[in-house]
Parts: C-alpha cells; sequence; structure tokens
C-alpha cells in the first residue's frame, strides 16, 4: 500500500491540532476563570472543541490514507487539503475569540474585528473549504475501498 508517508503525515497533523486543542482549553478555562459569568467567549470555546473535534478526524484520515490504493502524492495531496481546511477553519475560530467581534460570525453584517466581510465572500470561501474537505475525504475514502477490492 502507498499510504504509509500520507498516514504519518496525518498522524502527525492530527498530534499538533491535539496539542493545540489542549492549549486553547487553557485559554478557555482562563478566559472563564476571569469572567464574572464564569463563560469563555463563545468563539474561544468553539476553537477548543474544534481543535479536538479535527485531531480525531484527522486520525481517520490517517488509516484511510494508510490502507490506500491513491498514488502517494494523491494521498499526501488529500490529507494536506484536508487538513488545511481544518486549521483554516480553527484559525477563524481564534481570530474571532481574540477579537471577541461577534458569538456568530455568520450573522449580517459579518464582521471581522472593524471590518465588514461581503457575504459572498464568506459564501465562497465556505464553498471552497467544503469543497476541499469532501474532495479530500472522498478521494481517500475511494482509494481506501480500491485497496480492499470493494470498488
Amino acid at each position: 500500500m502507498n499510504g504509509s508517508i500520507a498516514a504519518s503525515l496525518a498522524l502527525a497533523c492530527a498530534g499538533g491540532l491535539l496539542l493545540v486543542g489542549l492549549l486553547l482549553g487553557v485559554w478557555k478555562y482562563r478566559a472563564i476563570r476571569r469572567s464574572a459569568q464564569a463563560q469563555a467567549p463563545e468563539y474561544v470555546s468553539t476553537a477548543h472543541r474544534a481543535a479536538l473535534m479535527y485531531a480525531f478526524a484527522t486520525v481517520l484520515l490517517g488509516l484511510l490514507a494508510q490502507h490506500n490504493a491513491l498514488p502517494t502524492a494523491w494521498a499526501v495531496a488529500c490529507v494536506l487539503a484536508a487538513v488545511a481546511s481544518f486549521v483554516l477553519a480553527i484559525g477563524s475560530y481564534v481570530l474571532h475569540g481574540v477579537l471577541r467581534d461577534t458569538d456568530n460570525q455568520f450573522a449580517e453584517p459579518m464582521r471581522v474585528g472593524p471590518r465588514v466581510v461581503h457575504s459572498r465572500v464568506a459564501d465562497a470561501v465556505m464553498a471552497g473549504k467544503a469543497l476541499a474537505e469532501l474532495a479530500a475525504v472522498g478521494g481517500l475514502l475511494g482509494g481506501y475501498l480500491r485497496a480492499l477490492g470493494w470498488v
């Protein structure tokens, strides 16, 4: 099977995402302790949960990549595309957490700090993110099923 490089890359990324999730948990805890309402800002909590969730999703990508019929370069590209999408999402949550500019990044008008983001830009970013994730996971899943001889 050609997936050992992609699987190792995915596992390294999963470990990195897990570490980021744990560090975000420290930030979340500190925010809770400093808040009169004992609550962290919405996007601090969201970033923490997302990083942990994406860490384990990336482990699954690694398992799919490990037992895969795709050429190594394709498997690596799939892993990198999915992880890049995950990191982009976490990064946007961290940005909103730092700025404390919203509790719903898609509420109109969409803002990033003092700047208003046109909904078409947000829609294009989300469409690109969804397309990257679906293509990456679909590619890895297809290569896995092919390696099993099921397709």
